[in-house]
């Protein structure tokens, strides 16, 4: 009689106590206020956004393929930078005149000197990416002055002088003269070369390696390189008129001045 009274007893008080639900905490931060409604778009966010894609593209594929990336830019840039050239200077050719002895000049595309262009620019594309990587890494001081200013000199006493000897070399190699003919190319087209390499490439080094995101600096430099590879595409050309007037008279002739010309008599 007791154990039911007691089972009673328990009954009763479990029916007078009140459950409360216990309130469930999120486990992130959750607001409970109304989500705010997405801004729609304007016409001029949209077109700035698939004018970004391309070079949001082109980032991820330096990040993920960085070689490959290299190779195809520098393709890309010899080939904008000598099809200017040509346009900016084109080849010259005689064609003797069947009905006078007078020359009539014409302008010819050379895509042989494109395909020239482009395998330089292949074949350099790798070795100045792996300088660039090196140069940031090297030369870190505590003043950021002495840094970028030993940057700048070192790319100008070291990289250039020997980029410019390959780029000319090459130039003349592949156009199929002879040792001698490569030297002669080297004489005339790296010292006026270097002298002006002075007026852009270390302002754009300094900009690179200071303002520009590191993931971003190719594609600073390579604007950059499109119109110094036009510059270099119209001075080997220079130069090969400048050989090819000496050859012709067998006279040697002065090299060519600062400004990239040749001599009045060429």
């Amino acid at each position: 009689m007791a154990m039911n009274s007691s089972a009673f007893a328990r009954a009763c008080l479990r029916r007078s106590i009140t459950y409360f639900p216990h309130p469930q905490i999120p486990k992130r931060f959750q607001s409970t206020s109304a989500a705010a409604a997405k801004p729609v778009p304007s016409a001029s966010t949209i077109w700035f956004d698939r004018l970004m894609t391309p070079f949001r593209a082109y980032n991820r594929a330096l990040q993920t393929r960085p070689y490959r990336s290299q190779v195809i830019s520098s393709l890309t840039i010899y080939l904008i930078g000598d099809l200017s050239a040509q346009y900016l200077n084109p080849n010259t050719r005689n064609i003797s005149s069947t009905t006078s002895n007078a020359a009539e000049s014409t302008t010819a595309y050379d895509p042989f000197r494109t395909l020239r262009a482009m395998i330089i620019g292949g074949g350099s594309s790798i070795p100045a990416y792996r300088w660039v990587l090196w140069l940031g890494q090297n030369f870190n001081y505590q003043s950021k002055l002495l840094s970028l200013a030993s940057k700048v000199v070192v790319n100008q006493l070291v990289f250039t002088p020997l980029f410019l000897t390959y780029f000319f070399g090459m130039q003349s190699m592949l156009s199929g003269q002879s040792f001698m003919g490569i030297v002669e190319r080297i004489r005339d087209g790296v010292p006026v070369s270097f002298v002006n390499s002075w007026k852009i490439w270390p302002a754009a080094t300094a900009v690179t390696m200071t303002v520009i995101p590191a993931h971003f600096r190719n594609v600073f430099v390579g604007l950059v390189a499109i119109g110094w590879q036009t510059y270099l595409s119209l001075i080997n050309a220079r130069a090969a008129r400048l050989e090819a007037s000496e050859h012709k008279t067998g006279e040697v002739m002065p090299p060519m001045t600062h400004t990239g010309e040749a001599p009045a008599s060429v």
